[in-house]
């Protein structure tokens, strides 16, 4: 992301390093149905509200973890 020597201002830098973002998340999956071809997105956010569904799946993921260890 950080290559963009040939944009004026160096856009992606300037997003990428901005302060309020406190936040990442990523996420990956096939492309195309193809196993062979991966597409990975990035989102960027100052903060983060989580819903019940992804409160009740976070608990479930500490859970599994703790059982594994």
């Amino acid at each position: 992301m950080f290559i963009d020597d040939t944009k004026a201002g160096r856009p992606n830098r300037h997003r990428l390093l901005n302060p309020n973002f406190k936040m990442a998340g990523i996420y990956s999956c096939k492309y195309r149905k193809n196993a062979s071809q991966v597409l990975t997105v990035i989102n960027y956010a100052g903060n983060l509200k989580l819903n019940q569904e992804a409160t009740q799946g976070i608990m479930a993921a500490q859970e599994r973890n703790q059982l594994a260890a």
